[in-house]
């Protein structure tokens, strides 16, 4: 957590909601943070005053919403920010919101669309900061995430489960396995930024193989709720690929089993 910011602002604990939020104008920080604890009690509030801290801190929190200061003479390493989150598997759909005089942010517009970000200058109204703010909440609630701890042994999911997530670990190591007529076949192993589940989360059928820990492990858990509404809002050739290679993948598991 920030030292140098921490008197003013309360911070609520709830590790899966998140707000990031960072200025060097302490006031400005204060001010932003104390709307954003009335309007968003659910939310921690992390308030930073320098890079440094806000990267620190992301090693063991993980954001909803950036809102972050563009700053004269820091365009570089806000631009390189923006870059390494978008990098990130995942970090990357998380929305950015840019805080800045008026003036920077018309001169880094076309970065700042780039990066699909969206703008709040520091002079405006309180209203149209809690609107941006909420229009951005209401996009990144399609991306839920959850840290799953598992010990050695211990089941992510089992054949058969309803399919409502997808997977990710972040330390450790999976196996999948699938058992029919009683025996047990093992289909591989799943290591740190791997996906595991989509196919069946895809197809949005019941879990067709089963997932466990082979060591201790932590699992980011992300729960694409409206993933079916976008993707048949996606040019139909996009489904169908998808559909395909999922079909293939699934096709070469059975082989495995039944070789």
């Amino acid at each position: 957590m920030p030292s140098s910011v921490d008197e003013g602002l309360l911070y609520i604990n709830n590790p899966n909601k998140n707000i990031y939020i960072l200025d060097h104008e302490v006031d400005v920080l204060k001010k932003l943070g104390n709307i954003l604890v009335e309007e968003y009690p659910s939310f921690q509030i992390l308030a930073f005053d320098n890079w440094e801290d806000l990267n620190d801190d992301l090693i063991s929190e993980i954001p909803t919403l950036f809102i972050l200061e563009l700053m004269r003479g820091q365009e570089s390493v806000f631009f390189d920010f923006v870059r390494k989150i978008k990098k990130d598997s995942i970090m990357k759909d998380v929305p950015i919101i840019v805080l800045g005089h008026r003036d920077i942010l018309l001169d880094c517009d076309s970065d700042i669309h780039k990066f699909e970000c969206q703008t709040v200058p520091k002079a405006v109204r309180v209203p149209h900061f809690k609107s941006v703010v909420q229009a951005c909440l209401n996009e990144a609630r399609s991306l839920k995430v959850e840290v799953i701890t598992l010990e050695q042994g211990e089941n992510l999911f089992l054949q058969g489960d309803k399919a409502s997530q997808i997977f990710i670990p972040k330390k450790g190591q999976l196996e999948v396995f699938h058992v029919k007529d009683g025996v047990e076949f093992i289909l591989g192993q799943i290591s740190e930024g791997q996906v595991v589940g989509e196919m069946a989360f895809l197809e949005n059928i019941n879990r067709t193989a089963s997932v466990r820990a082979l060591e201790h492990c932590e699992v980011l858990g992300l729960n694409l709720e409206n993933l079916h509404q976008y993707l048949e809002a996606q040019p139909f050739w996009l489904t169908l690929i998808l559909k395909a290679l999922v079909e293939r993948l699934r096709d070469a598991n059975l082989k495995n089993i039944n070789s």
